[in-house]
C-alpha cells in the first residue's frame, strides 16, 4: 500500500519539477517586468496544475489513511480528514476548523 503511495506521490512529484523547469524562462521574466492578462492566464495555468498535482499527492495519502483505519482499526465507518473529500466542490468548500 504504502509502496504504491512512495512511487505515485515520487511520480507526481518529478511531474511538478518538470513542469516548474519547462515554465521557467516565463516564471522568471517577471522578476523585472509586469505581466500582461495573456501572461497572468498562463501563470494561472501554471498554478492550477501545480495546485492539482500537489492536491493528488495528498488525496492518495488520505485515501491510505483511510483504508489502514478501515483495516486496523476495524472501523466499518469512513473516516475523512476535517472533512476533506466530501462530494464534489469539496476542494472550493471554505473549511471550518473546530
Amino acid at each position: 500500500m504504502w509502496d504504491n503511495t512512495k512511487d505515485e506521490a515520487k511520480y507526481e512529484l518529478d511531474q511538478l519539477k518538470k513542469l516548474i523547469e519547462f515554465n521557467s524562462n516565463l516564471l522568471n521574466q517577471f522578476e523585472s517586468t509586469v505581466p500582461r492578462n495573456s501572461d497572468l492566464m498562463a501563470l494561472g495555468a501554471i498554478l492550477h496544475s501545480f495546485y492539482m498535482g500537489v492536491e493528488n499527492i495528498f488525496e492518495r495519502i488520505a485515501k491510505d489513511i483511510e483504508v489502514m483505519s478501515r483495516t486496523f482499526c476495524n472501523l466499518s465507518v469512513p473516516i475523512t480528514l476535517a472533512g476533506i473529500g466530501n462530494g464534489a466542490g469539496w476542494a472550493r468548500e471554505p473549511r471550518k476548523i473546530t
